[in-house]
């Protein structure tokens, strides 16, 4: 079984330096159905401070 990964959709801004929480944080990808600026990818579930902090929504949790 694999690793974690925790995915967040970035609601009011697109990547960028102090965008987005650096700790844990894997990779950004596109977001196809655009509803969000950009798609964040952590090995870390991030805090309810986080996601408010930097305007991102919870969308799941995915298998390495």
């Amino acid at each position: 079984m694999g690793n974690k990964k925790y995915l967040y959709g970035m609601r009011l801004r697109p990547f960028g330096i102090g965008c987005q929480p650096k700790e844990g944080f894997v990779e950004r990808r596109d977001d196809s159905s655009n509803l969000f600026w950009d798609l964040l990818v952590y090995d870390r579930e991030l805090t309810s401070k986080e996601m408010d902090d930097y305007d991102l929504k919870y969308l799941g949790e995915e298998d390495d």
